[in-house]
């Protein structure tokens, strides 16, 4: 299970991104595709998920519940070296995951911030 959160089409290309079916009301979502930092183009053509907003999609919110074979599929990745942008990503990982044993999400009510940029820690400490 992976935490998801609403992102706007012009920031998915910040985010792993997937997309799925919604089971019931729109809180646990069914994953059937991951992607790494997708394009808009790619999100529009691949990643919509019924429901949502227009230029709204699911990115990964950086809460995992995940089984020990995902650490043992990242080690493979690690050995057969590879790698996606220059690193190895969790995000492929968890769609090879997917593909075998299957993934859910589930949508955070929440704020989403990147920490991997720094002007996010700007307003932290005022």
């Amino acid at each position: 299970l992976i935490g998801l959160a609403l992102t706007p089409l012009e920031d998915v290309q910040r985010f792993g991104c997937v997309a799925g079916s919604w089971e019931g009301d729109m809180s646990v979502l069914n994953i059937t595709l991951f992607k790494e930092k997708p394009t808009t183009d790619y999100a529009e053509e691949h990643l919509k998920v019924g429901g949502l907003p227009p230029d709204t999609y699911l990115s990964v919110f950086g809460i995992y519940v995940i089984t020990p074979q995902v650490a043992a599929i990242l080690a493979d990745m690690k050995k057969e070296h590879k790698i996606s942008n220059g690193e190895l990503q969790l995000t492929d990982a968890l769609e090879s995951f997917r593909q075998k044993e299957g993934l859910k999400g589930y949508l955070i009510a929440g704020a989403k911030k990147d920490i991997g940029v720094p002007q996010v820690y700007a307003g932290l400490w005022k």
